[in-house]
């Protein structure tokens, strides 16, 4: 990650107010928003730039992207509009259903969301195209500074976007993990437990369902409790990437699901091992029954 730049050593352990400052310019996120607005133009960041490099690393553009800032997208843009739920995820053309899983379920947790989306920032007064989030990397929290440009094409968001087209806080988190990553393509495939743990500063643990103790349910319920962000997994199925982000509330359960088909539902866990599944698939819901017992590959992890 050629853009972090600080002193090489152990460093003291953050306060949670404080993250370390990644910009190459060495100025903080307020510092580079005060000198737009002193100058009068929005912020553009060089670390991380509007063209293909920040979109690919190995792959070349099948279509002609256009970056636009939120503004030139919609008439009246929204950082957050009426909180962030996890019917702000929305996935786009890129394979990284597995971040947005991470990203729903930290939505089930307020603190944890204001810790990685400050809310010290909006598209009103005092906007000047620059946004920031808070990651945990190598035992401390980063600060990534990012312009507000989004890759587009024929006007509409390319990769994440809320269901609520005039809200762009989700668009610009992944852009900041993107940062983080190197690039959007860095983002195609990977581990949910990662970006929790990027998102937490936690560590994670795995249970294979079939495996899993006897009080599996229980461990489930106290880690809510704790406030640990809880996610599922089935990889039985060959080709599909399916993530189920869980909220359990007294063995009771609900979340979403994704895969790459954009299938979007609630998942409500009943009583073990059945749990019934609704797959939202546009404006008509399916229901089904799904058994946790007979995945081999199934797993939860917090």
């Amino acid at each position: 990650m050629p853009y972090l730049h600080g002193p090489p050593g152990l460093q003291a352990h953050p306060v949670p107010q404080n993250a370390r400052t990644t910009h190459s310019s060495g100025q903080s996120f307020e510092q580079l928003r005060q000198g737009s607005l002193q100058t009068g133009s929005l912020f553009e960041d060089v670390d991380f730039p509007a063209n293909n490099t920040s979109l690919f690393y190995s792959e070349r553009s099948q279509v002609p992207f256009e970056w636009k800032r939120p503004g030139e997208i919609v008439e009246k843009p929204e950082f957050i509009l009426g909180g962030a739920t996890r019917t702000d995820i929305c996935q786009g053309e890129l394979g990284d259903c597995w971040l947005l899983a991470a990203i729903a379920s930290l939505t089930l947790n307020e603190k944890a969301l204001a810790r990685v989306v400050p809310q010290d920032q909006s598209f009103g007064p005092g906007y000047a195209g620059i946004f920031h989030f808070q990651f945990w990397q190598h035992s401390e929290w980063l600060d990534v500074v990012i312009d507000d440009r989004l890759p587009t094409f024929r006007g509409r968001l390319v990769f994440l976007h809320s269901a609520d087209h005039t809200e762009f806080w989700s668009a610009l988190l992944e852009k900041a993990y993107a940062k983080l990553n190197g690039s959007y393509e860095a983002l195609k495939g990977g581990s949910t437990l990662e970006a929790m743990e990027d998102f937490t500063g936690g560590v994670a643990e795995t249970f294979l369902t079939r495996e899993a103790p006897q009080d599996f349910y229980t461990i489930l319920g106290k880690a809510l409790k704790r406030g640990s962000l809880l996610g599922c997994s089935m990889d039985r199925y060959s080709g599909c990437c399916l993530a189920f982000l869980i909220r359990l509330e007294a063995f009771g359960c609900w979340g979403t699901v994704s895969s790459p088909h954009l299938l979007l539902g609630l998942l409500a866990l009943a009583s073990p091992p059945l749990s019934p599944l609704t797959l939202q698939t546009g404006t008509h819901p399916h229901t089904g029954w799904l058994d946790f017992t007979d995945g081999a590959s199934a797993r939860a992890a917090f």
